[in-house]
């Protein structure tokens, strides 16, 4: 087991003993399984958002490829090109930082 999942699971331990009677103040149930659930939601969001590639090219001295997050998910996607109006524009592609930001995954979650 890694470190990351002692953390988490240190984290569910505490969270399931903190949570009074297993319900908020408001009356909703406190289900470790449904915390769990979240934290690998998260974490499968983070990595679609910042694939290593991504955070490989924003650090400064790295040596990998020059791929950018946005070229791959807008400008080379077959599937995307022609969806905009506009293609002589240098704007019409979207902003990934923008487009799959934290509030849309939340917005998205059931």
């Amino acid at each position: 087991m890694s470190k990351l999942d002692d953390k988490v699971n240190q984290f569910i331990n505490w969270y399931a003993e903190n949570s009074v009677g297993g319900y908020t103040d408001i009356g909703a149930y406190h289900a470790p399984r449904d915390m769990r659930n979240l934290i690998e939601k998260m974490a499968v969001w983070y990595e679609l958002r910042y694939p290593d590639y991504e955070i490989n090219r924003l650090m400064p001295g790295s040596s990998c490829d020059n791929i950018k997050i946005n070229d791959v998910m807008f400008k080379d996607n077959q599937y995307f090109n022609g969806l905009l109006e506009d293609e002589n524009s240098d704007d019409k592609y979207l902003d990934w930082d923008y487009f799959y930001n934290a509030h849309a995954f939340f917005s998205a979650l059931p």
